[in-house]
């Protein structure tokens, strides 16, 4: 009976080691909650998971992490959802906003090229347009926008300008 309650013991102990990091695996790779977001940089390569997460937030935390200006017009009800592993930085940024501007400083030193500046656009069509014409009514899709009408040159050679009579041929 002792035997056969060491070897049972000894079995869940190995069940339960085993187990362990497959556990501590699943935790690690578990979704993130709603709203919420996991992100690091490391090495130039952006690690991110986001469900339902605020577009601006994550761009300020880039931002801080990576040591970039970001500028953004994106409203707090942007929210994205993905998943990037590993990926470069530049070409994560790009993959998160659809308008997008990178601006580039140069190292005195040795040339090499860092990312300086970021200006993500709103993709809302709100954002796009300015504040006062926000509030008006929005332009209709379909009627053309109104033309001005062509510059039109007369001249009609009989008429004179001069308010002298005009000289006899002799």
């Amino acid at each position: 009976m002792n035997r056969k309650k060491l070897t049972l013991s000894l079995l869940f102990a190995f069940l339960f080691v085993a187990s362990s990091p497959v556990r501590a695996q699943k935790l690690e790779t578990a979704a993130v909650q709603s709203g919420k977001f996991r992100l690091r940089i490391s090495d130039g390569l952006l690690f991110l998971q986001a469900n339902k997460a605020p577009l601006a937030r994550i761009f300020e935390d880039i931002g801080k992490q990576a040591n970039i200006s970001c500028e953004t017009s994106i409203s707090p009800d942007e929210t994205l959802t993905i998943s990037l592993d590993g990926i470069p930085l530049e070409t994560g940024i790009k993959q998160l906003a659809k308008n997008v501007s990178i601006f580039y400083a140069e190292d005195p030193h040795n040339k090499t090229h860092r990312i300086a500046k970021v200006m993500v656009l709103s993709a809302e069509k709100e954002a796009l347009v300015g504040p006062a014409q926000a509030s008006s009514k929005p332009p209709k899709i379909n009627e053309p926008p109104p033309q001005a009408e062509p510059f039109r040159f007369e001249f009609e050679p009989g008429k004179s300008t001069d308010k002298q009579r005009p000289r006899k041929q002799e």
